[in-house]
C-alpha cells in the first residue's frame, strides 16, 4: 500500500479480482463465438479476406495510427490548458480508431463484400466524429462550469 493510499484510507484495486476474471471469461467466450461463426459461415464471411483485413488493420494501427496520435498528443498537450489535454487527446485517439475501423467499407468495393449495407459510410464517419468531439466539448464545458462553481 502506498503512502497516498494510507493517507486517504483507500485500498488499491485488486487487478486480478473477481470482476477481472468474470470479464475475461465473457471476453474469451465472445472471441470463441466470433471465430466459430467466422468458420461456420465461411461462404459468407470469407475467412481469408477477414484475416487479411484483420492483419492489415493491426499493422496500420501499429505503423500509422499509434505514431500519428502520439505525434499529435506531443504537439497538442503543451498548446492546450492542462485541464483539457486529457479529454482532447482521448477524443483524438477515439477519432483515429473510428477512422481505422471505417477503412474496410470506405476503401473496399461494396460488390466484393455482401455484408456491407447500402449506406453512406463517409457521412457515418463524419457523424461519429462530430459526436465524439461534441461529447468532448460538452465534457470540457461541464468540468469548467463545475470548477467555477466550486471556487
Amino acid at each position: 500500500m502506498s503512502a497516498a493510499d494510507r493517507i486517504s484510507g483507500t485500498e488499491p484495486e485488486d487487478p486480478g479480482g473477481r470482476l477481472f476474471w468474470c470479464c475475461s471469461v465473457v471476453g474469451w467466450i465472445s472471441i470463441g463465438f466470433g471465430i466459430w461463426t467466422l468458420f461456420a459461415r465461411a461462404g459468407a464471411t470469407r475467412p481469408a479476406g477477414f484475416a487479411a483485413w484483420f492483419v492489415g488493420l493491426a499493422v496500420a494501427h501499429d505503423l500509422l495510427v499509434v505514431p500519428a496520435v502520439s505525434l499529435v498528443a506531443v504537439w497538442l498537450v503543451p498548446r492546450v490548458p492542462r485541464r483539457v489535454a486529457g479529454p482532447v487527446v482521448g477524443a483524438a485517439i477515439v477519432s483515429a480508431i473510428l477512422a481505422l475501423v471505417s477503412l474496410p467499407p470506405l476503401l473496399g468495393d461494396p460488390a466484393d463484400n455482401p455484408s456491407l449495407l447500402p449506406r453512406n459510410y463517409v457521412a457515418g464517419l463524419v457523424v461519429a466524429l462530430v459526436v465524439v468531439w461534441g461529447a468532448t466539448a460538452t465534457w470540457i464545458g461541464a468540468s469548467l462550469v463545475r470548477r467555477r462553481r466550486a471556487s
